[in-house]
């Protein structure tokens, strides 16, 4: 893979979390430039996060028939569409569907960025990879966070979808010139052969294994994320340039287990590497439990807990990722879009819940975070058992 296709792809990639993490800094203001309430400002993740989730099912199976470029291009021109309407909202209710037609677009490239990899590596060699590939995906995402709060403080929330605007248009720029192989399956692509790839991947049982435990870490993730505006910003009246340079440190927890992922996983093997994220998701969780049964609201308790959460949450994304799609290279697409749903639907389910509390604080955050992680390390060990870890360290 070029150095340009590389770059081309971690833009495309970064894209949907992008749309997420930018305006978070933002949601105060915006409730109160529409006279809404927090709950209502996050339903506009929560349908964003749907969206993105469902469309996972067709993008996937779509790029196995036309090509990754072509998919890639209707999703953006679509997510470009929606980025619009968020742009110039003149009420709540335009804004949340911009940001449904946002998700129904960046599903393209939450999908398909994974099988791009996959159609070019297997194996340790594409944890390896995915991991350094996550190193410069982190470093954009933890931008997101600053930008939006130095768009809230200096400008107008708008600011933040007339960058993501410019961003959707640059990515679309940049893949007119890179992915030249538009990846197609080998097979013939009729409904039939859809639905004998999804019963193919849905037996799997180790495929759904990581899916399933994708889901529930994904869950946890989207809890920091749909409620840290709330608790930092509105409970801890923390300003938002600052609620920006925080979140970009708690994402530099991403960038470490990256690293560390990509420097150990070749001498400890998957399993092992999987098993250190887990562990060190529920110690975030058990962190913020006590600090926040025996403290008042810290926001450094909160931040450390997150950033700890993160450095986890690495080690699993990376792992399950190339664990899962290493068997499925004649239906990578297929295999993405699926991994992709169940994965996002764990975070879309979280959004919505959150959204739907009327009162959320650390210690609830801190039962998820170690309900996240203990439950998806349970489900791996159950569905997977001691058979495929002998198969897994020698692959």
């Amino acid at each position: 893979m070029r150095y340009i296709e590389f770059f081309s792809l971690i833009l495309i990639a970064s894209l949907s979390q992008f749309a997420t993490d930018i305006y978070l800094p933002s949601l105060p203001a915006i409730a109160d430039f529409f006279g809404v309430d927090m709950n209502t400002c996050q339903l506009s993740i929560a349908l964003y996060m749907l969206a993105l989730t469902f469309t996972q099912l067709f993008w996937g199976p779509c790029s196995d028939l036309v090509g990754r470029k072509k998919t890639l291009y209707t999703g953006l021109m679509i997510s470009i569409f929606g980025t619009i309407l968020c742009a110039k909202a003149s009420s709540i209710r335009v804004l949340i569907i911009g940001r449904f037609i946002q998700g129904l677009g960046n599903g393209a490239a939450a999908a398909l960025f994974r099988a791009t990899l996959r159609d070019t590596f297997t194996g340790k060699e594409l944890a390896r990879i995915a991991s350094y590939f996550s190193n410069f995906l982190v470093i954009v995402l933890m931008l997101a966070p600053m930008i939006g709060g130095f768009f809230q403080k200096y400008y107008t929330w708008r600011a933040s979808f007339i960058f993501l605007l410019f961003w959707s248009v640059l990515c679309v720029i940049f893949l007119k010139f890179t992915i030249h192989k538009s990846q197609k399956s080998k097979t013939k692509n009729t409904r039939s052969s859809w639905k004998l790839a999804y019963k193919r991947l849905l037996k799997s049982r180790l495929f759904m294994a990581c899916c399933l435990s994708n889901f529930l870490t994904y869950a946890g993730m989207f809890a920091w994320i749909t409620s840290s505006s709330s608790l930092l910003i509105d409970q801890m009246q923390m300003p938002p340039i600052q609620f920006g340079v925080w979140s970009g440190v708690t994402g530099a927890g991403l960038m470490l287990g990256a690293f560390f992922n990509g420097a150990f996983v070749k001498k400890f093997g998957i399993i092992k590497m999987l098993y250190w994220g887990w562990s060190i998701i529920i110690f975030s969780g058990l962190i913020l439990i006590l600090t926040s049964l025996l403290f008042d609201p810290i926001a450094l308790a909160l931040l450390i807990s997150a950033f700890s959460f993160f450095v986890g949450a690495s080690l699993v994304f990376s792992n399950t990722n190339a664990t899962a799609l290493s068997p499925f290279g004649d239906i990578a697409g297929t295999a993405s879009g699926l991994y992709s749903f169940i994965q996002l639907s764990g975070g879309a389910t979280m959004s919505y819940l959150i959204a739907s509390i009327n009162e959320s604080g650390s210690l609830l955050l801190g039962v998820i975070f170690f309900l996240s992680g203990s439950s998806a390390l349970l489900t791996f060990f159950l569905m997977t058992k001691q058979t495929y870890f002998s198969n897994l360290s020698d692959s």
